[in-house]
């Protein structure tokens, strides 16, 4: 079921609150994504199995804040088992050299030019080659020279160049990111953006950037981008290679569960975790305590007995607020 909602009905609550409810939901059904767009992007909807669909923002449904919402299948033709598993609002898909890039669960990786998937229709169409046994977890826009952070459900995490993953045709299977254990599986995946440093020689991100990783039992913290590259013993610091078993990202114990999401902020961002009983708590990002790899974190959300972190999501700084003077056509929504 989905709906879209005005980004404003939601306040901004102190971190650790219960929130309130989002959405109602029915038996065995619980809320997975939310995601900000404007009604006239053009809305790039994937499957676990690797299609594709695009719709306009617009035609997902108004509704109330309480809501089921409509089911997705009136407006993209699923496959019977099929399920949608990420989004992605494009204003442009001629606009400058970018890449969709592809992370399944199983720790694959592709890329492939944004404008091989603009006559995109509602029927869909293959958008990456999956194994046997995998499914995909999420997509990003990429612009050549970024680094890609993936991070996994026993709390491991790598990053490395997107050079590494060569651009690939639209149907492709793609690489392996990162090496997983026989149980764990990838949960995010994290887009950072590089830019050459004074000297010339090396590319650097924005130090501004912080992974936030967020647990199933309601922990998360927010760690430095630049802890997850390493140090050699003489020279600058690198990005790790693609297809290692990365660094630890956080420390998960009995007490904090497992990571369920990481996600990219930057001061002014806000902050909205989605529980499986459809329970929403919305914050600042800067009240969650930025400390280094290996720790603990600290409680983001006050959860009833039974009840779980299911989904999270960034709300960049920008569109904290809607703008009340706005035109019609760039309203901001919540889906």
């Amino acid at each position: 079921y989905v709906k879209r909602v005005p980004l404003d009905t939601y306040r901004e609550q102190g971190r650790g609150g219960k929130g309130i409810i989002a959405s109602d939901t029915r038996d065995d059904d619980f809320i997975a994504h939310l995601f900000v767009a404007e009604t006239h992007d053009d809305l790039l909807c994937f499957t676990d199995t690797g299609r594709v669909f695009k719709i306009k923002v617009f035609e997902v449904p108004e509704m109330s804040r309480t809501s089921l919402g409509r089911s997705i299948i009136n407006l993209i033709d699923l496959r019977e088992g099929e399920r949608t598993c990420a989004y992605l609002a494009v204003k442009n898909f001629e606009s400058g050299s970018h890449f969709l890039t592809f992370v399944s669960k199983g720790g694959i990786v592709k890329r492939t030019a944004l404008k091989a998937y603009a006559n995109v229709s509602r029927a869909g169409l293959i958008a990456v080659g999956l194994k046997e046994g995998d499914a995909l977890l999420d997509v990003t826009l990429t612009d050549g020279n970024d680094d890609l952070l993936l991070a996994t459900r026993a709390g491991q995490s790598i990053r490395f160049s997107e050079e590494d993953a060569r651009d690939m045709g639209r149907g492709a299977a793609g690489v392996k990111g990162i090496e997983l254990a026989d149980d764990d599986q990838v949960i995010g995946l994290v887009r950072v953006p590089m830019q050459r440093d004074a000297d010339g020689d090396s590319m650097t991100a924005d130090t501004s950037l912080a992974l936030l990783t967020v647990t199933d039992k309601g922990y998360g913290k927010r760690t430095p981008i630049d802890e997850y590259r390493v140090q050699p013993e003489s020279g600058k610091m690198r990005s790790q290679s693609r297809g290692g078993k990365g660094r630890v990202d956080i420390k998960l114990t009995e007490k904090n569960g497992n990571s369920i999401a990481a996600l990219g902020v930057r001061p002014g961002d806000g902050l909205v975790v989605i529980t499986r009983n459809g329970q929403l708590v919305r914050m600042a990002a800067d009240t969650i305590r930025e400390c280094g790899r290996g720790t603990q974190g600290v409680r983001v959300a006050s959860l009833n007995e039974g009840d779980e972190v299911v989904a999270a999501a960034v709300v960049p700084e920008s569109e904290r607020d809607t703008d009340a003077n706005a035109e019609p056509d760039t309203e901001q929504n919540e889906a």
